[in-house]
């Protein structure tokens, strides 16, 4: 099988991938491909993608522990394997990862016919984990950024799943706000420190909405779709009608937390910030990592200056999401 070698530079995070044929580089590519480039050099990471067989039952690994036991969406069973330098990620049946920090490899294994599995959850575990490790921290939220000459702002909503954080982000978009990420957003501090230095960018993955998103935002119906794992829910790239993919870094000035729906209008009302970093912390930190010492205590850290940085609001949609955009900009004054 011909090899497919692919080279991007991810906001930083110098990635050089290897794939065994392309339906397995196309799970990074429709994922990464605004972020390409001729070269990484020395210094990136190395992902290699292949077909092999992967462990169906537990299969504990040496010098390492499990952080993890759980089930994703669609009732996918995945084993998260953590030891010095190195991490494992199950999903058994169908996927592995390897990541080995020292080195600076991943490699992930998939079974023949579970590419599916690599681009759902695969790739941005990896990313996750390899932003992590670089200082990024990737957080279940959606985000958009306001053109603001050289200092764009951005807007985030997160929340529990089915509470509309796609819908509002989609209908901000398609006001003409710039969609960084209906899911996938990622906190950085580029200059380590100081007031102004944390930035928030998006990974554009493909929205996943259910049938009651197409109705009330009938512009995506005609947008090509295709059925994801979860019934019910079907998958689209909202950027053939929003326009590219930002791929700039903004500045956060609002958090919007989604509250139950509204019969009758949108409502918004100031959330204390202890509130609203308790929510977040619900939806981005695994309850496991009490030490707050991995990942999962970077990341909450990360939010908490979000939290400090930005002001923070708890939403309840009402049925018209395409009025959101200019209750926002009334009260943001954008």
């Amino acid at each position: 099988m011909q090899s497919i070698v692919n080279s991007y530079d991810v906001h930083g995070l110098r990635l050089n991938v290897k794939a065994d044929g392309p339906a397995l580089a196309n799970c990074i590519d429709t994922l990464l491909s605004g972020f390409s480039v001729s070269g990484i050099g020395d210094g990136g990471y190395s992902i290699g993608l292949s077909y092999g067989t992967v462990p169906s039952a537990e299969d504990p690994p040496e010098d390492m522990h499990l952080l993890w036991d759980g089930l994703l969406r669609g009732g996918v069973r995945m084993l998260y394997w953590v030891g010095p330098d190195v991490r494992r990620c199950d999903l058994l049946g169908l996927a592995q990862i390897r990541i080995d920090f020292r080195r600076r490899g991943v490699q992930i294994t998939a079974e023949a016919g579970a590419e599916w599995a690599v681009s759902e959850w695969c790739v941005v575990l990896t990313l996750a984990e390899l932003l992590s490790h670089g200082g990024q921290y990737l957080i279940h939220a959606a985000s958009l950024a306001i053109e603001n000459g050289d200092d764009p702002l951005g807007i985030t909503f997160a929340g529990a799943s089915g509470r509309g954080k796609t819908t509002a982000a989609l209908a901000m978009a398609h006001s003409g706000i710039k969609l960084l990420s209906d899911d996938a957003s990622v906190l950085t501090q580029p200059g380590h420190g100081g007031t102004d230095s944390l930035l928030i960018w998006g990974l554009p993955t493909r929205c996943k909405v259910c049938q009651g998103t197409l109705n009330i935002l009938p512009w995506l119906k005609d947008l090509p779709k295709r059925q994801a794992v979860v019934a019910g829910e079907y998958v689209l790239n909202p950027y053939l009608v929003v326009g590219q993919h930002w791929r700039r870094c903004a500045k956060p000035i609002a958090i919007f937390l989604l509250d139950e729906h509204n019969p009758h209008e949108h409502r918004i009302s100031s959330l204390e910030k202890t509130e609203a970093m308790r929510i977040l912390t619900r939806e981005n930190v695994r309850a496991v990592d009490r030490t707050a010492s991995g990942r999962g205590g970077r990341t909450f850290r990360a939010l908490g200056q979000l939290v400090k940085r930005a002001d923070t609001y708890l939403l309840s949609m009402g049925p018209d999401p395409e009025s959101l955009y200019s209750k926002l900009r009334d009260l943001l004054r954008w």
